[in-house]
């Protein structure tokens, strides 16, 4: 529906990243869980991660770039150029 309000639920996975930002890519580096307490997390959830904010869509996305998923092009190695959306 379009202007819907939207909403977001997410699960997180510290210490690893990989190129795609899904399970899908190649890992950027080792699997190494880093040490975290309450207040890093906290920190870490603070208020600049909450609330409205422009969003840049990865590479490795569905959003169209000339008509094709930039994900396509992504996994191509080719530059896909994006705006935030």
């Amino acid at each position: 529906m379009a202007g819907a309000a939207k909403r977001y639920e997410a699960g997180f996975r510290f210490g690893f990243a990989t190129d795609t930002y899904d399970s899908d890519g190649e890992a950027q580096g080792p699997d190494a869980a880093p040490a975290l307490d309450f207040a890093t997390l906290e920190h870490a959830c603070g208020t600049e991660r909450t609330g409205r904010f422009e969003q840049m869509p990865p590479s490795f996305s569905a959003k169209k770039v000339k008509g094709r998923p930039a994900y396509e092009l992504a996994r191509k190695k080719q530059v896909v150029e994006r705006e935030g959306g």
